[in-house]
């Protein structure tokens, strides 16, 4: 969560305003709010689907499945301990071990690294928070603007029904107080990797805005139809407050990505790098590459070379070792560095047999050897493409 902003910031900032986020990972927004329509159907429909969306979210987004799997944790024991049953956490239970599979079968199997772990870290993002974005005071900001809506209509009263929504509450809680007692740690300082962890880590609270907002509109359904027409007028307004805002800046943000995407955030043009790979066929190749920089942002992100795989689907020799680092993955970084350096080595071939590399990419305007020995069979002026001898 950002500290509100103030509405100078509007025309200035469009990537993040206030509690809105325009440019975080899509599919986490999606999880979200696919887990809490399937958690308000789940009366009629049945628990599977939420347990499963809330358990798998991980794959797609880790921040976000870790603040999913602890927000339902913690609602469906509030809604246990009310109902004096065991029966609201089957529910939970059966996230948790959809959880459990999907994380071992991405992290624990492949075997991450010893040097990632998460550790106990009392009041965590709180200490973040009085060094950043206007410290505790802008945060308790954030969560007042979040609830204002629902503290209006509050006098309405249905005190024997207020439990219903409180385990949305619940859901919006746990995140915060997960980041407050862990922090996730990150030790290959090699792969540039050193306070990485920790950002990422913050992201937790990222669905927090949602959940607090559906915990809102569960207040307010529960007594609209109690409410006066002062009530309701204040609460609309207070609506056209908090969201025109938001809206404003998702759209001039629209306009951003339409006219100037160069401008967006993350925005990569993958042209250059498609013709490249267009001519190198997806069965039966390992590609490499001089360049591992993800472009976005005037290449501010290390060791992300995430295009080669994504956009045809080709096998690549190294890609990733910012997000995904396992035990060989610093004796494949070295042999990429041969790829950069002045002059072409007998190493570059004896690796290229050794690991059956058959086709190398090359950024012409980046670090790569001068001469290159090998045939080409491409090159648009930013990119060559050179294919390795029989392995």
């Amino acid at each position: 969560m950002r500290s509100f902003g103030p509405l100078e910031s509007l025309t200035a900032s469009w990537e993040m305003w206030g509690v809105t986020s325009n440019v975080q990972n899509l599919a986490g927004h999606f999880l979200v709010l696919a887990s809490l329509a399937a958690i308000a159907n789940a009366p009629s429909a049945g628990w599977r689907l939420p347990s499963f969306l809330i358990g798998s979210a991980v794959i797609f987004k880790s921040p976000v499945g870790i603040a999913l799997a602890a927000g339902f944790s913690l609602a469906q024991a509030f809604r246990a301990a009310a109902a004096r049953s065991l029966r609201p956490l089957i529910p939970a239970v059966a996230a948790a071990a959809v959880f459990g599979m999907v994380y071992g079968a991405f992290w624990i199997v492949p075997a991450i690294p010893e040097e990632l772990r998460a550790e106990f870290f009392p009041l965590f993002y709180l200490r973040y928070l009085n060094g950043h974005d206007g410290g505790l005071p802008a945060f308790v900001l954030d969560i007042a603007w979040l609830l204002l809506p629902a503290l209006i209509v509050l006098p309405a009263g249905l005190k024997d029904q207020q439990w219903r929504s409180v385990p949305f509450l619940c859901f919006a809680v746990a995140p915060l107080i997960v980041v407050n007692l862990l922090h996730s740690v990150d030790m290959r300082n090699d792969f540039g990797m050193s306070g990485q962890a920790e950002d990422d880590w913050r992201q937790l609270v990222m669905p927090v805005p949602l959940l607090l907002r559906a915990f809102v509109l569960s207040v307010v359904g529960q007594r609209w139809a109690r409410l006066g027409t002062g009530f309701r007028a204040a609460f609309l307004c207070v609506v056209l407050l908090t969201v025109l805002p938001s809206l404003f800046v998702a759209a001039r943000y629209t306009h951003v990505l339409i006219t100037d995407p160069a401008e967006g955030h993350e925005f990569v043009d993958n042209h250059a790098l498609a013709e490249a790979l267009a001519v190198i066929p997806t069965d039966g190749t390992i590609i490499v590459t001089n360049d591992l920089r993800y472009p976005a942002q005037g290449f501010d992100r290390e060791n992300r070379q995430m295009q080669i795989p994504a956009l045809f689907g080709h096998q690549a020799f190294a890609v990733n070792y910012f997000n995904e680092a396992y035990a060989f993955s610093r004796e494949r970084r070295e042999l990429q560095t041969l790829l950069q350096a002045e002059e072409w080595t007998g190493a570059i071939e004896q690796a290229a047999r050794t690991y059956r590399w058959t086709h190398l990419i090359i950024r012409n305007d980046y670090m790569h050897p001068d001469p290159i020995p090998l045939d080409r069979m491409f090159d648009n002026g930013l990119y060559s493409v050179f294919r390795f001898g029989t392995n």
